[in-house]
């Protein structure tokens, strides 16, 4: 009986499967400050694993309430993370939003209302 062995290959990591994760965990009223930021080396596209290693790192008891979002550069708006991460991204910056919290409420009342403005504009 002979079994199927995987080829190297298979196992090497591509060039893109380690990325850097700079994060910070948002006060429970959505504010972060720039002194804050942490970084940790992360493996592979995952945000089920991403969170639950975040979590872990900031000691948010249950993982579903840490809600991941990602910010594009230093000024750019904080957008949820709902999808893998990116397979061409060497350095992602990541605001925790603690799920409960008048930062959550804030951040999606925040969308709603610029919904809200499109929807009247196309009206």
């Amino acid at each position: 009986m002979t079994s199927y062995i995987p080829s190297n290959s298979l196992l090497q990591p591509t060039a893109f499967s380690w990325c850097r994760i700079w994060y910070v965990r948002a006060s429970p009223q959505g504010n972060f400050r720039r002194e804050d930021w942490r970084s940790l080396l992360f493996h592979g596209r995952s945000v089920f694993h991403l969170r639950n290693r975040l979590a872990s790192q900031l000691r948010i008891r249950e993982s579903s309430d840490a809600i991941l979002c990602v910010r594009a550069g230093s000024t750019g708006r904080v957008t949820p993370l709902v999808t893998d991460l990116p397979r061409n991204t060497l350095v992602i910056d990541i605001v925790v939003i603690t799920a409960g919290t008048n930062g959550e409420i804030s951040f999606y009342s925040d969308r709603l209302h610029i919904y809200m403005f499109m929807v009247l504009l196309k009206s």
